[in-house]
């Protein structure tokens, strides 16, 4: 099947999911494809997994999403530059020290976020600001499949645009 079928495809099994109205043989082929999906981009990516760990879940997506992290000197409200099952990235104007730990709240839509503890997995200077990447701590595995379905269809989105 030609790529953008199999992502009309996507897209139309990933609605009727989201409508509560797909079938349980539609269902498994929908997951299967999103891991097969996932599995390309983590691929194409170099992203590494740690062990066990599902592609769907590290897969990153360059989105913009507000976010509201709580840094010691108080709140910041800025936008990442990517989202994943894992946690967020977001540029700062200042450095923050890989293992702090930080509350954070990721906005999905108007509706929905996710939030809680996050740890600061990574943290590199650019040349004005620091990229730093947050990993959620402790999210239920609610907030973890929101978060990891609002990826999923930032992707489609990009990939049928």
């Amino acid at each position: 099947m030609p790529m953008t079928e199999w992502v009309g495809e996507l897209r139309r099994l990933d609605s009727e999911a989201l409508e509560g109205r797909i079938s349980p043989d539609d269902q498994r082929k929908l997951d299967a494809w999103r891991d097969e999906l996932a599995s390309m981009v983590v691929l194409s990516q170099r992203v590494p997994l740690r062990p066990g760990e599902k592609p769907r879940r590290a897969m990153p997506v360059a989105q913009m999403l507000p976010v509201e992290i709580e840094l010691p000197t108080g709140a910041l409200r800025t936008t990442t530059v990517e989202v994943s099952g894992r946690g967020f990235a977001a540029l700062l104007g200042s450095r923050l020290d890989v293992g702090q730990r930080l509350q954070c709240l990721l906005k999905l839509d108007r509706r929905e976020s996710v939030g809680g503890e996050a740890v600061v997995a990574e943290a590199k200077m650019l040349a004005s600001n620091y990229r730093v990447q947050f990993r959620f701590m402790n999210l239920s595995a609610q907030e973890t499949g929101r978060l990891e379905d609002t990826v999923f269809r930032m992707l489609l989105a990009k990939l049928a645009s």
